[in-house]
């Protein structure tokens, strides 16, 4: 079980994301949190894979947002898996898959799943005026994904032979085949690297290193990427910026109450702007 004790007084409705674990262009709010925690009391197995959303507003809350964590790992276990057959019919969370080919289904994750003819992404979603109290189940085909060759990687990734996909997202790569995870947001296959899925212009994949959530480097370039909103004036999109900075020299210092996030041989570095 968790309790959680908000104070809306102290505490503003949405805060940008920047957690280390943060995925292409979402915001964590506060709403989210809730919503993530009023799972966790009622244990489903979402809540697990939400867990760094509420993580990251606890740390960046600090004594604003107090949780109390007392069984939540236990009750992530023993939840029910999300796919389940009855007969020759197949649903999620008691959602039935609509034209599913029951001898051939098999549920890859907890929300991806395929036959021999169709791929299928399944999440739950809530309603405003519901007040988000309730989780709808849904379960949708993913248009083009190639069920031969679909694969599911990890922390919500897919690949088939010619795309990757993010939570029942297709995104275009220069290679499926050499696709691979790397820390944080970044990702690289044999021809270029990534961050939140974009392509970083010019990176070298072979050398391409991660150095924190939002710096990594290559032999020839260091790069910042993060997600920015322009001050709330944009939706949320992904920013890749290459750094005239020293490659040999360079490496992320703690932040922490700092006005810099990085240094190099010639000055310092402040969410990959140089300031100094």
């Amino acid at each position: 079980m968790v309790v959680a004790l908000l104070y809306p007084s102290e505490v503003p409705s949405t805060i940008p994301a920047i957690s280390p674990m943060a995925h292409p262009v979402r915001q964590c709010t506060i709403a989210d949190a809730a919503v993530r925690l009023s799972d966790t009391v009622l244990p489903s197995r979402s809540a697990c894979s939400w867990a760094w959303c509420i993580i990251d507003v606890m740390m960046r809350l600090g004594d604003a947002f107090i949780v109390f964590l007392v069984a939540a790992v236990a009750a992530c276990e023993k939840a029910p898996p999300p796919f389940a057959r009855e007969g020759n019919v197949w649903r999620y969370k008691g959602t039935v898959v609509e034209e599913a080919d029951a001898p051939s289904f098999a549920p890859l994750s907890d929300h991806y799943a395929k036959d021999r003819h169709r791929v299928y992404y399944a999440d739950t979603y809530r309603k405003g005026q519901e007040y988000y109290s309730v989780a709808h189940p849904r379960v949708v085909e993913i248009a083009g994904a190639d069920a031969a060759t679909f694969r599911y990687m990890e922390r919500g990734y897919a690949r088939d032979a010619s795309r990757v996909y993010f939570e029942g997202t297709a995104h275009a790569v220069a290679d499926a085949a050499t696709f691979a995870l790397l820390d944080y947001a970044f990702a690289r296959d044999k021809a270029t690297a990534y961050c939140h899925m974009a392509p970083i212009a010019g990176s070298d994949a072979a050398t391409f290193t991660v150095l924190d959530s939002h710096y990594a480097k290559d032999r020839v370039r260091v790069y910042w990427c993060g997600i920015e909103t322009d001050g709330g004036a944009r939706p949320p999109y992904v920013q890749v910026v290459a750094l005239d900075a020293d490659v040999g020299s360079f490496a992320p210092v703690d932040a922490t109450g700092e006005d810099t996030d990085a240094k190099d041989a010639r000055g310092a570095f402040k969410r990959g702007r140089r300031v100094r």
